[in-house]
């Protein structure tokens, strides 16, 4: 429980928050605390990015801004800003948390699914809160912030609650929405004790990947073919699968039907746990030499943390073989 008439309690608590969503891994990553009365900043190094510390310095009398910083990584290898947080008797505490259907941490979800933000606030009971939501575009081709595309900021005014929450669905802006990737940011706001500027109380972010697509080549729909050796050469080509992702190729007599257990193809399953989407061209093989003639549908599926991790289809194709070697009628209906 957090007391706010316990100002060694809160700065504790501040601390914890900060470490709590961090990824700190290196000996170089540090919190700046910035008194806001005279700007006297002074960088510590938590010992880990678990449990809390103790700040070095006490907070001033207008407050004080605490800043968490690590170091990039090869691409980016300047210092980035992590999370920040601002604290002091004019000021509340807020804990601001966001999830989706994946559990993953930092949080993340698909471009087709909610995700929901949930705020908690201690201290400072009638102070107004400021919530801002920013909305940053990611370059496709290297999943990561775009320096070309400039924030996108809404601003919400909260109503004074102890506990609020809400659901959304991904805005990052794209022509495609399906294919839109970024992320949003979701930054407390309040006033200090002039009453005007606006000071960062808490952030949260969740990245948000495209939904993913297939492509299959070397057969047209429908089509009927007299030879499995054309079947052989046909090619499927995936996009942006999600990081936390099983895919894989089944076939099945028939038209193709959602929710139909096939037979799948051993050497087409594709197991990812990166941190952005990948593209995989998945092989088939000889897959078609020993099917008899009939109808038939070859389906791509994919497993992700949504949908409760049920199977969804990317795409299929169905097609007929008909060799000419059969009398008409006798063409066999089981796989």
């Amino acid at each position: 429980m957090i007391h706010p008439n316990n100002p060694m309690t809160l700065i504790r608590t501040t601390l914890a928050l900060l470490l709590a969503g961090s990824s700190l891994t290196h000996a170089g990553d540090f919190i700046r605390q910035t008194q806001l009365k005279n700007g006297l900043t002074w960088d510590f190094h938590p010992a880990s990015n678990l449990g809390s510390t103790w700040s070095p310095i006490p907070v001033g009398t207008g407050g004080s801004v605490f800043s968490l910083y690590a170091t990039g990584n090869k691409a980016t290898p300047r210092i980035i800003k992590l999370d920040e947080s601002t604290m002091g008797t004019a000021f509340p505490t807020v804990e601001l948390t966001i999830r989706s259907q994946d559990p993953h941490v930092p949080a993340r979800t698909r471009a087709d699914q909610p995700f929901s933000v949930k705020i908690k606030r201690h201290g400072a009971s009638q102070k107004l809160i400021s919530l801002r939501h920013t909305l940053e575009k990611y370059n496709p081709a290297t999943h990561s912030n775009n320096a070309q595309a400039a924030p996108k900021n809404v601003w919400l005014q909260l109503p004074i609650k102890t506990q609020q929450s809400g659901k959304f669905y991904p805005s990052i802006p794209s022509p495609v929405p399906t294919l839109a990737e970024g992320e949003e940011t979701f930054t407390a706001y309040a006033t200090g004790v002039k009453g005007k500027q606006l000071h960062p109380l808490k952030s949260a972010s969740v990245q948000v990947w495209p939904v993913a697509s297939v492509s299959i080549t070397g057969i047209r729909a429908n089509a009927t073919v007299k030879s499995t050796a054309k079947l052989n050469k046909v090619t499927v080509s995936c996009r942006n699968l999600y990081p936390d992702s099983v895919t894989y190729v089944q076939i099945y007599r028939g038209n193709a039907r959602l929710g139909t257990l096939g037979r799948i193809l051993p050497q087409t399953v594709i197991r990812f746990d990166t941190k952005v989407p990948q593209n995989q061209k998945i092989p088939l093989g000889n897959w078609a030499d020993t099917l008899p003639d009939g109808q038939y549908t070859l389906e791509v599926l994919h497993i992700t943390p949504f949908n409760q991790r049920k199977p969804e289809r990317l795409g299929y194709a169905s097609f007929v073989i008909d060799r000419g070697m059969h009398a008409s009628g006798l063409v066999m209906h089981q796989l």
